[in-house]
């Protein structure tokens, strides 16, 4: 169910029980599941934002090793950052926002894994796998300037834009990430109005279209306020019916 996270508050997965040191912890071999998924007197199965952080989150405010799953929220289901300077790290993130309540299709989610309205969090080698959104089926990014680094995003859709990561405003740097096999309208791995976007892999993803056949950006969309630099970007398409970017739909500066 949901979880809200105190300033100062650090959750660590991936123990055995025998451990007599964090260090010792292994998360792919003893798996901590956080499922938003609650369960009523019904039966009827709700989802919630799996963990809320609170807007004053310090640096030692930490979300690490973690599987976080079946999170259901209009902004972010599996973590919502509301500012502050929180870590998360390391956890997978996956069957959360529009992918886990397939029926709740009417809904619009922001942020299918993480939603950040500001601040400058920390967000770095998490997996993103499975996850549904209407815009940032692994990353939304409302304002702020998130760190996003050595990440794996991988297998995401989004009904709109940025199968993988999108921002809508802010200075987030996006650095260093393998974002592989989304899909969306518009930018299948990244769609950015601002920030900066180096150093990652985006490969395979896919754009397009909408009901009028639009469509652009297979690997990246950058807006005016963007600037992607030294990043790979191989053999992603735009499925269109008119002229766009099959790797890169470009208003921004793209610099190889």
């Amino acid at each position: 169910g949901p979880h809200s996270l105190p300033s100062g508050v650090g959750l660590y997965g991936g123990f055995a029980g025998t451990e007599v040191a964090r260090s010792q912890r292994d998360p792919v071999a003893n798996p901590t599941v956080l499922d938003g998924i609650v369960y009523q007197p019904s039966t009827t199965p709700y989802a919630w934002t799996v963990i809320s952080i609170a807007p004053d989150a310090t640096p030692d405010t930490v979300v690490d090793g973690f599987t976080i799953q079946n999170g259901q929220n209009y902004r972010g289901a599996g973590i919502f950052v509301a500012s502050g300077s929180p870590v998360i790290s390391n956890n997978i993130f996956t069957h959360n926002g529009l992918a886990a309540l397939e029926w709740q299709t009417t809904v619009t989610v922001n942020g299918g894994g993480i939603y950040v309205a500001g601040g400058t969090p920390t967000i770095s080698g998490n997996v993103f796998q499975g996850n549904g959104a209407t815009n940032g089926a692994a990353i939304y990014v409302a304002d702020g300037s998130p760190a996003i680094t050595g990440n794996a995003m991988n297998g995401n859709n989004v009904m709109l834009s940025g199968g993988g990561v999108c921002v809508l405003a802010g200075l987030p740097l996006i650095t260093g990430n393998s974002i592989s096999a989304n899909t969306s309208v518009y930018g299948g791995g990244v769609y950015a109005n601002s920030g900066l976007i180096r150093d990652n892999l985006l490969s395979f993803n896919q754009a397009g279209p909408d009901t009028s056949g639009y469509g652009s950006g297979g690997g990246i969309y950058l807006g005016q306020n963007a600037v992607a630099v030294h990043n790979r970007i191989l053999g992603n398409t735009t499925r269109n019916a008119y002229p766009a970017g099959g790797g890169a739909g470009v208003e921004g500066l793209l610099i190889d």
